[in-house]
């Protein structure tokens, strides 16, 4: 009995505490007070959708537990006024919040805390994991407050004013942090005064380090690269220059390197760094290969790799012929999963045949956005494996039912777009591909309808569908009506006549977005028999329709958003 009685002076004192509106009035008083002390000259900063609320829970920004109406989320991004020089901020002012999970400051012009109100004070929050104070003013003299913070796993600190070589012991108490963002400071690099070795313990739990646009040197980095747990490290764009020395990462457990925007030749390992090298993604995006460059040729020493990325890479000059036959290394790697040459501003299919398709368990493969003409080389039938096919935005030429795409059936992803294809609209090349389940065609291809259409029934079940060109195919193509499946589906241009086709909803639920823009449907618009749960967006400009539209459209498609009629 005692027991009940205490349980109920609990919960009345708990209510006594609570805001009737829905939130704890000592959280609402300090919110208020931050409001103050930002000087915001957002309207909407700390008010709710609907206006002014005593409710702080339904205030934008302010995100509550459920339960317990204790605030979890803060997410104050870009609320100070502009005006005015740098400022200084009062970090005391979260205290209140005791059950704080996640504190975003990104992008308020904060240079600093006022003295003996820093971020140490925030280490009474035993709940805090994230903590954004991204693009904002900072200097590195703001580590040294951010020590004690122990139960921080997120810490983001990009786009700040951090200059020059950091001492690691500044991240010492950190230790239960996950990730480190640091992007796009002038950070030079890392020493520790006393040793890496207590480093090393304390920051075990590591495992994502960014610092691209930066100006690290490689050789100040080994503290951080030698971490036991880091498995991703983003040095983009650093003007790394020359030779690549793994012996200064030393041994790690890294998993993805991104070396992207840098200028570096080659890379230099030794025996015993290549066995332990376990990198499986690479990224060197954005990075100019030369003649001379031996960059692809030792691209041997990832012998682990499964993603590999050159993502608007510039073949200058002869290399562009000269060096392409060094692709020939790539075809030699067995576990290369994911090939990505976008927009590296490749002429013909050479590369293609040098080495690429020898790649049989590549499961990707994206060379969209280059220059490269004529007919897409027989030798892809090997490459059984593939899963995503991209070759958008080239000027590829033929039929593609003479192409040995019957043979990739495996494919999920097809984008053909922006090429000069000819491409049957009834896809019947296709329909033994159980698992496609993503095509698009948009742009110059020419679609044309076939004299005799397969009443067969496909094996596919789409969810992305575009089929766009300058066309007269009259029917919808008969494979449509086995689709249930469709989230966004796009037949512009291709003269189609009849009703609108009602029945596409219907039978597609989940469908989001119906483009029909510039065919030949006429009549009432008709809507599905039941109402539609999804669909966001129709366009069904340029058509014949006449007729009103029906006023019970909003029942039938009530989350309608946009309507394109002209």
């Amino acid at each position: 009995m005692k027991e009940c009685w205490i349980m109920v002076m609990m919960i009345l004192l708990l209510k006594e505490s609570w805001c009737s509106d829905g939130c704890l009035e000592n959280e609402r008083l300090a919110l208020l007070q931050i409001k103050s002390h930002f000087n915001s000259s957002s309207s909407s900063f700390f008010l709710s959708a609907s206006g002014i609320t005593a409710d702080c829970c339904s205030w934008i920004g302010v995100y509550c537990n459920s339960t317990t109406g204790h605030v979890v989320k803060l997410s104050l991004n870009g609320v100070r006024s502009t005006e005015g020089d740098y400022w200084y901020l009062n970090a005391s002012l979260f205290l209140p919040f005791q059950q704080l999970n996640y504190l975003s400051l990104w992008g308020n012009n904060i240079a600093g805390c006022i003295k003996n109100e820093g971020f140490e004070r925030l280490s009474a929050l035993g709940n805090l994991e994230v903590l954004n104070l991204g693009d904002n003013s900072f200097h590195k003299s703001i580590l040294s407050s951010l020590s004690g913070l122990s139960s921080l796993k997120y810490l983001y600190l990009y786009g700040n004013r951090l200059k020059g070589i950091i001492n690691i012991e500044e991240f010492n108490h950190l230790i239960s942090l996950k990730k480190l963002y640091l992007p796009a400071n002038a950070i030079e690099g890392f020493i520790s005064s006393n040793g890496s070795e207590k480093f090393l313990r304390r920051l075990s739990n590591l495992e994502y380090l960014d610092l691209r646009v930066n100006h690290v040197n490689i050789s100040l980095l080994s503290p951080f690269a030698r971490l036991p747990s880091l498995k991703y490290l983003d040095l983009g764009y650093n003007q790394l220059e020359g030779s690549f020395n793994f012996k200064e990462l030393g041994k790690n457990k890294l998993v993805t390197l991104d070396l992207s925007g840098n200028n570096i030749t080659e890379f230099v390992d030794s025996r015993e760094i290549r066995a332990s090298n376990n990198i499986s993604e690479l990224y060197l995006d954005d990075i100019t290969i030369t003649k001379g460059s031996k960059l692809l040729e030792s691209l041997g020493a990832f012998s682990h790799l499964k993603n590999l990325s050159l993502v608007s890479c510039k073949f200058e000059g002869a290399i562009l012929h000269q060096g392409l036959p060094h692709l020939q290394i790539i075809g030699a790697m067995s576990s290369l999963k994911k090939l990505s040459l976008r927009s590296c501003g490749l002429n013909d299919t050479e590369f293609l045949n040098q080495g690429v398709c020898k790649l049989k368990q590549l499961q990707e493969l994206d060379i969209s956005y280059n220059d490269i003409s004529g007919s897409l080389p027989s030798c892809l039938a090997n490459m059984t494996s593939l899963q995503s096919l991209h070759l958008s935005s080239n000027n590829f030429v033929g039929n593609i039912s003479l192409y040995p795409f019957n043979r990739l059936t495996n494919l999920e992803y097809l984008d053909l777009s922006h090429n000069l294809f000819q491409i049957p609209v009834s896809l019947g090349l296709f329909f033994n591909h159980s698992k496609l389940k993503h095509f698009k065609s948009q742009g110059n291809n020419e679609i044309y309808g076939e004299k005799t259409e397969q009443n067969l029934t496909p094996m596919f079940q789409l969810e992305t569908l575009y089929i766009d060109g300058y066309a007269c195919i009259e029917a919808f193509p008969k494979f449509l009506y086995y689709q249930h499946n469709l989230r966004e589906a796009s037949l512009q241009s291709l003269k189609l006549r009849g009703r609108f086709p009602y029945w596409l909803l219907q039978n597609n639920t989940k469908l989001e977005e119906l483009y029909l823009k510039n065919n030949s449907l006429s009549g009432p618009l008709q809507l599905p028999l039941h109402s539609h749960l999804n669909l966001s967006l129709l366009d069904i400009s340029d058509n014949l329709f006449h007729g009103i539209i029906p006023p019970d459209i909003g029942t039938h498609l009530p989350r309608l958003e946009l309507v394109v009629l002209v």
